[in-house]
């Protein structure tokens, strides 16, 4: 594992700097504490050791947690990667301004990014029901174990797991340190693109990777264009919160909306239901201003 890792580091960037120098691509972990500049933008370097620790969190400790003690072991998982994350901004110095953006966000903007999110939504439930059929055994056996978890958990304790700290935690990592050091190395686009689609093959579902890449490059992009991360957090709380929620209460759901909750719905509705997430998600983009420093860069 760790020598794929440096293989992966050395192809990708083409360089030993990412190991040794002190460049945009280093790893500046390995210096002295005391040698390193104030305020830096973390390395190429930093970002993939720090997403290769973060993933051995989630494939080992995550998981023992989990199968120990249930739903607090998804909320343990969570303060690690929040807790890792902002011991390696601690250790080197990183300029935590500039990875976590914290504009104070507009009336304007808040509007834009539930438009957005709730147009998203709808693409994303219908792709993931269309993507099933394809990955149906592993996507049903992930599905399973998730709900055993919750089924007899309050349901507070229920949206704290799987709604409040994934999203406080996770956009630290994935809209923070992720994408403020490649945003600050590559252009925007590669940037937003890219964090979106980590954040999507961090959640080790094939079905996943693609509906959970969409919104991750959503929240990626609001971020970027607006310079505050408390909107995607926002974002990221309502997503997880609603899938809550209609887990908690699918059967009054498909009785009352067949339409949308049913197991079969009819090509009419589904191709209503795209066009109704499009031109939501289309009018949220709209209504999300962008920020002076980066109008040129996304438009």
């Amino acid at each position: 594992y760790s020598c794929l890792a440096i293989v992966i580091m050395t192809r990708l960037f083409k360089s030993e700097e990412i190991l040794f120098g002190d460049s945009s691509g280093s790893l500046h972990v390995m210096e002295s504490r005391k040698n390193m500049r104030v305020k830096q933008i973390p390395g190429m370097g930093d970002c993939v050791l720090l997403m290769a620790i973060l993933l051995l969190v989630l494939l080992f400790i995550g998981s023992t947690t989990v199968l120990h003690i249930g739903l607090y072991g998804l909320i343990l998982e969570q303060v690690l990667f929040f807790a890792v994350t902002a011991f390696y901004c601690w250790y080197i110095k990183a300029d935590v301004k500039r990875l976590f953006p914290m504009k104070r966000p507009g009336v304007k903007a808040i509007f834009g990014s539930l438009f957005s999110w709730a147009g998203t939504y709808i693409l994303m439930l219908l792709l993931g029901g269309a993507l099933t059929y394809v990955f149906s055994h592993g996507e049903g056996a992930d599905q399973n174990e998730l709900l055993t978890l919750w089924e007899d958990a309050p349901l507070f304790l229920v949206i704290l797991s799987i709604a409040f700290f994934p999203a406080v935690c996770e956009e630290t990592v994935f809209r923070g340190f992720l994408l403020g050091t490649l945003k600050n190395k590559y252009k925007p686009v590669v940037a937003v693109v890219a964090s979106g689609l980590i954040f999507g093959l961090y959640h080790m579902n094939a079905v996943q990777f693609f509906t959970v890449g969409i919104l991750g490059i959503l929240l990626s992009y609001v971020v970027y264009n607006h310079n505050c991360i408390f909107l995607s957090i926002g974002m990221h709380f309502l997503n997880n919160l609603t899938s809550v929620l209609i887990s908690h209460f699918e059967e009054p759901l498909s009785a009352r909306f067949p339409t949308i909750f049913g197991d079969s719905p009819d090509p009419v509705s589904i191709i209503g239901l795209v066009v109704t997430g499009i031109v939501l998600l289309l009018i949220g983009i709209w209504l999300l201003p962008a920020s002076d420093t980066n109008k040129k860069d996304l438009h």
